[in-house]
């Protein structure tokens, strides 16, 4: 899951387009999974191309969580930094690599992983929500550090919010303000499956004779004969790719999601086979069969995912 919260300088039309323009860069890149520091290095490049005739910059934090193993990847570019409160109600500022407003700086940008508590809260801001002119940004950030304790965090979310805005628009000259709070907390254990597997050929067969168990404990034995196919198939891709050992991995949330690890950074390409062609079909058939799917980078290679919609009920 990735947020984000950014925050274009000045006001009016420029502002305003130059907005929309990185929100639909933002979905864009999204989508092919990048880490947040490669997120942010391209808008980066993008404003400065904008900002050829007329400097103009923002700022823009950048986070994505992994709900299996409970980590939070945070790149930040001239933002103000995240706010995470544990379930006790004590809270920190995150410290992310600093990395100067989109725009402005050529350097790398770096991001730092987090482990998080279940249950915490993470949250992203503008600077309209903590400085005002009457008062010290270190203030205003002490202020939003207050709203949050052991019983407000775990009460309602639209609750947290009017505490926070409180006041807020009482300052007619306050910059323009944004908040997102996520509670996050990791997928439960009896809804996943994850098993290592050779790199051999057998790997393919192995895998279809995994997946029956779980999913049937799912209640979900409609879909074991699709889940084989596709889980033989992206095994079938890594192994013939990579090399060494490969991780299969089911995961029971909002759909189900087939997940296949391995070594090689190559992420892989849906090849249009022709008809005589042995080979290149794969991921046709996983694009085919699943709702989506699509693969990211790790730090020791990729991972290759499909997701299936669950099948309707009665009544549904």
């Amino acid at each position: 899951m990735a947020l984000v919260v950014g925050d274009v300088a000045g006001h009016g039309v420029r502002a305003a387009v130059t907005m929309g323009r990185l929100r639909t860069a933002i979905q864009t890149l999204s989508m092919l999974e990048l880490s947040p520091a490669e997120t942010l290095q391209y808008l980066n490049e993008l404003m400065r191309k904008i900002g050829d005739r007329e400097p103009h910059f923002a700022t823009c934090v950048y986070a994505t969580y992994d709900a299996v193993n409970g980590t939070c990847e945070v790149a930040c570019a001239g933002h103000l930094p995240p706010l995470l409160v544990r379930p006790d109600g004590s809270s920190e500022f995150l410290d992310v690599s600093p990395a100067p407003p989109l725009g402005v700086g050529e350097g790398l940008i770096s991001s730092r992983t987090f482990e998080i508590e279940d249950g915490s809260m993470f949250v992203l801001y503008t600077d309209g929500l903590v400085e005002s002119r009457g008062r010290d940004i270190d203030d205003g950030l002490k202020r939003l550090q207050s709203v949050f304790d052991a019983e407000s965090v775990a009460g309602s979310m639209d609750d947290l919010c009017k505490s926070m805005l409180a006041g807020a628009y009482s300052d007619q000259h306050r910059d323009d303000i944004a908040v997102l709070i996520g509670r996050l907390a990791r997928i439960d254990g009896g809804l996943q499956a994850s098993w290592a597997l050779s790199g051999e050929p057998s790997a393919a067969r192995e895998a279809r004779s995994l997946v029956a168990e779980p999913l049937e404990k799912w209640d979900l034995a409609s879909m074991v004969d699709t889940t084989q196919l596709l889980a033989s198939e992206l095994v079938t891709n890594a192994i013939r790719y990579a090399e060494g050992a490969v991780t299969l991995r089911l995961i029971k949330e909002g759909a189900l999601v087939c997940e296949v690890l391995d070594s090689s950074p190559a992420l892989p390409k849906l090849l249009h086979a022709a008809k005589d062609d042995e080979t290149g079909r794969g991921l046709q058939i996983v694009s085919k069969l699943s709702g989506r799917w699509g693969a990211r980078r790790t730090n020791g290679g990729k991972v290759v995912w499909c997701e299936q919609p669950f099948p309707r009920t009665d009544g549904e």
